[in-house]
Formats: C-alpha cells, structure tokens, sequence
C-alpha cells in the first residue's frame, strides 16, 4: 500500500486547486502510459535492483506529478522540475510552489505549499534495526543521555522519531543527508512530528515561521480526479524555532 499525504489550504495561503489526499495504490501497474515519468526519473528508477523498489519509485513519482498538475491546471506531461545543487527538486514554473516527497516501503508523503519552503521525511519503525549503536551518529550529545535511559522498545520509536525529524530539516535547507544531525538538536529546529500510522515516523519541517494547518484527505486506488473531499484529519503545527 502506498498513501500520499499533503498540507491542506489553510497551509498553503491563497493557493487554489484540487484538494490533497491519501492514494492507496496496490497492485498498480508501472506502464508509463498510466504512470508518466521524465527521462531523468526513468533513468533513476531503472537503477535499483529490487523491482518492487522501482515499482514504487515510479508509481509515487508519477503520483506527485499527477498532484502538481491538479495544482497547476497542466498535463502531468507537462510538469518540469528543475533541481539545486544537491539535488532538491523544485517546479520550474510556477516557483511560488514549494512541494517534498519521501516515500518507504509501503508509503509515501507529499508535502506542499505557496511561497514555502518544505521539507519531509518518513522512516518505517524496524524492532531489528541496531538503533543504540547508530544513536551517536545522529543525536547531540546531550540528546544521547535521554535516549539511553528508555526502554528498547521507546528506543527505537525515538531513534526514527529523531532522524525524520532532523532529516525534514534538512530536506528543507535542500542539503540532505550533508547535514551533520549530531549538531543539531531536535528542540531547536523547525520540524514537527505528523500524526500517522503507529509503524511509521513522519516529520515536516517549514523554514518559514507561523502556525500552519495541516489537513489529510484520502484518495481512492484510480488516478486522482481531485474531486472536493473532506479532510480525514486536521491538526495545527507551529514551526516559530529556528
């Protein structure tokens, strides 16, 4: 299963379109006519080995597509991203709309929003990952104390919990994993945890300032037709750290 996620219209100002929602997308075929993708994401998808990680990749970045275009009032054809140094993408035009994508096995979020710029990350919760011999490669120093004195199993939902945090950050800066997440403390930067499945860890961060509404919409197994819908869930976030 696959689900996409975006903020809703409080959060995104004065933009207009279809409403964002949840895709659930099992057994989905891959075929580039129903699943439209550019040259440089075929070439990136032909690169893993695994076919299920191809699959997903295609079927998620021809997902976002299809968003942006609802957005945009274009074909998915005719989405262009153009990406920064490290490789962040970003709508060639209109550049007023911030989007970020993350998706793991089993899921997928997309965030977006006018005039902001987004960062978002997903981690799956996995109980065999050795997450107190990594925990010093991504908490400060005196992050490390808490973290020791939990309980194996509060451990690793706090591990994953702390890098979707940390990495949403630096998705946002357009950096990614360049940031040294050991120097940054999880209480002083602009993320907030998004409220989804228990086996999963999700964080957006928003590097402009304010207090943003967030809204989830679901979205059946056909490609979006971005008819009105009612949000499944609406929380509130402030991202006033820096």
């Amino acid at each position: 299963m696959i689900r996409t996620a975006m903020g809703g219209d409080s959060m995104t100002g004065s933009l207009t379109g279809p409403t964002p929602r949840i895709a659930k997308l099992e057994g989905a075929s891959t075929s580039k006519s129903r699943y439209p993708i550019s040259p440089y994401e075929a070439e990136r998808a032909a690169k893993f080995h695994s076919a299920r990680d191809r699959d997903q990749y295609i079927v998620v970045h021809a997902r976002l597509r299809m968003i942006l275009a609802g957005y945009l009032g274009l074909s998915p054809d005719l989405i262009e991203f153009g990406y920064r140094l490290h490789g962040k993408p970003f709508l060639a035009s209109p550049r007023s709309i911030g989007f970020n994508l993350s998706h793991t096995r089993g899921l997928a979020l997309v965030a977006i929003g006018r005039e902001l710029e987004l960062g978002i990350d997903l981690e799956r919760l996995r109980g065999n990952f050795a997450v107190s011999d990594l925990a010093s490669l991504t908490f400060a120093q005196d992050e490390l104390l808490s973290f020791y004195s939990l309980s194996p199993d509060l451990q690793t939902r706090c591990f994953f919990e702390n890098w979707a945090l940390k990495e949403a950050y630096a998705k946002a800066l357009g950096v990614g994993l360049r940031l040294d997440f050991r120097k940054i403390k999880r209480a002083k930067i602009p993320s907030a945890l998004l409220p989804i499945d228990l086996e999963y860890a999700a964080a957006l961060s928003v590097l402009t300032k304010g207090s943003y509404s967030v809204r989830f919409y679901e979205l059946g197994n056909q490609v979006p037709d971005f008819s009105v819908a009612v949000p499944k869930a609406e929380i509130s976030l402030n991202f006033d750290i820096c």
